[in-house]
């Protein structure tokens, strides 16, 4: 043992664990002890958001208000904690808010959970004061944790719906006008006593759907899945003149298939795609733009699509098979057009990658699809019990939750043979992938559980005051029926 203070195990061990917090909360800008034990905080918070929400799929063990209640809650304090975790250190003001941000989400969570029974019931029609101050308390937090994490057209598209919604007896015309609402039916109508608004249908469809989609693309994620979609967009679009371009095109295309959102297709693929276009000879902002448009794609391409088509089904009651099949035919437009675009640039530019090894323009040596196949082709069993169930019609958050244990259980079996030596060795590999893969899920539900929150706000506020309504009215007279 050295006596060296700097290298002796007092000053190496709480490194480490700071480290290996850092690394399995999958924030590794955290800094200093605030900044590690937000992010050891938002690991613990986004653990226990994923398995209330798989137990919940599993058997509806909590009321609907109280799930969409620590749904959006708990949403609302991973997303505060991560961005606790990643503020630097010298930025205290910053810090300063976040801290009393989490207070704040803490309140309303704890208040309605516990108060539930009484605000359905008989404070529903005799709601006391302090429903009142605790539904602009959720109303001020969501909106500002949303403004954060998505920017502040939302929030404030939503603010604008509230200030319409009081003062819509001040506005002329027909279409326009109506009797206003008072500042207590108008929070009530957004928050609680009447669980509409962020807390109404959307945060449901959310909770009840969209976040067990999530989990099973953070799950694909840390099972190899991202690797595995390279590894096809290399042999697929490899060899063409425009070659990591299309290699772009081709895995965020696949990578948007089991993701649905734009911004985990560009943090996923991007992180390789990108490099490899630029040491090919592409301008670094061709490659940022092949990458997100081609991330873009992944909003429409089945079977796990982006918000929109959740949307569909939670506001037509369309099916979701239905919606799958009718964006089918158009994400493969998109992408055919894509691709020739992308060509078609090439060209012009006077580019052809077929020069450049595949090693060279991305740093690895590439693997063939054989070899893919045999580290991650149990992936697309995952896949394939996804897609069935969808087509045999399953509800789709049920569907989702099925899909999330075969995965498991798909790569479990696989680290349980390969690592058959070592078995001790393999059940850490697998108990790392479960936590990893549900922290990875539960955060980008979170984000979205957020925003949608936010946007039932508005939602809420044009159904109640009848400007939906009178809005379609006109929209079917000037088409005349």
């Amino acid at each position: 043992m050295t006596s060296d203070p700097s290298s002796g195990p007092a000053r190496s061990e709480p490194a480490g664990l700071s480290g290996f917090i850092r690394e399995i909360a999958d924030i590794p800008t955290a800094r200093g002890r605030l900044g590690v034990a937000a992010a050891g905080a938002a690991l613990v918070v986004a653990l226990a958001m994923a398995i209330v929400h798989l137990a919940q799929i599993w058997g509806y063990y909590l009321p609907s208000g109280q799930f969409k209640n620590l749904h959006l809650g708990l949403g609302l304090l991973v997303c505060a904690l991560v961005m606790l975790a990643k503020a630097p250190p010298g930025r205290t003001f910053d810090r300063a808010i976040l801290l009393l941000a989490v207070a704040a989400i803490l309140v309303p969570v704890v208040f309605i959970h516990v108060e539930y029974e009484e605000l359905v019931t008989t404070r529903t029609f005799f709601a006391e004061p302090q429903d009142f101050w605790i539904g602009v308390l959720l109303i001020v937090v969501a909106f500002y944790i949303c403004g954060r994490e998505w920017g502040w057209t939302i929030p404030a598209l939503a603010l604008a719906a509230m200030a319409y919604g009081h003062w819509g007896n001040l506005l002329p015309g027909d279409l326009f006008w109506h009797g206003g609402l008072g500042l207590e039916r108008l929070v009530g109508y957004a928050s609680i006593p009447y669980f509409q608004g962020l807390l109404g249908g959307l945060t449901e469809l959310s909770a009840g759907t969209i976040f067990l989609f999530m989990i099973f693309a953070g799950i694909l994620q840390v099972t190899g899945g991202i690797e595995f979609i390279i590894a096809i967009g290399r042999a697929l679009g490899g060899r063409s003149r425009a070659g990591p371009a299309q290699v772009a095109v081709i895995s965020s295309g696949f990578m948007g298939m089991i993701s649905g959102s734009s911004v985990a297709n560009v943090a996923a693929t991007g992180a390789f795609t990108i490099p490899m276009m630029k040491r090919s000879g592409f301008k670094p902002e061709f490659a940022g733009a092949v990458e997100a448009v081609a991330s873009t794609g992944g909003q429409l391409t089945p079977p796990v699509m982006g918000l929109a088509a959740f949307l569909i089904v939670g506001t037509t009651g369309i099916p979701y098979l239905e919606v799958m099949l009718a964006a089918a035919f158009p994400a493969l437009i998109y992408y055919v057009h894509l691709m020739l675009g992308v060509h078609l640039r090439t060209v012009a530019l006077g580019i052809d990658t077929r020069k450049v090894s595949q090693k060279d323009a991305d740093g690895m040596e590439p693997i063939g699809v054989g070899e893919a196949m045999l580290r991650y082709g149990h992936l697309l069993l995952g896949i394939a019990v996804l897609v069935w169930l969808l087509v045999i019609q399953m509800p789709a958050g049920t569907a989702a939750l099925y899909s999330i244990g075969a995965l498991i259980a798909l790569d479990s079996l696989r680290r349980l043979v390969t690592g058959y030596r070592e078995p001790l060795k393999a059940l850490g590999g697998i108990l790392r992938m479960v936590v990893t893969g549900l922290n990875v899920g539960a955060r980008g539900g979170a984000q979205v559980a957020v925003v949608i929150a936010v946007i039932g706000v508005m939602v809420e506020v044009f159904a109640v005051t009848g400007f939906a309504q009178k809005l379609s009215n006109m929209m079917l007279e000037l088409a005349d029926g």
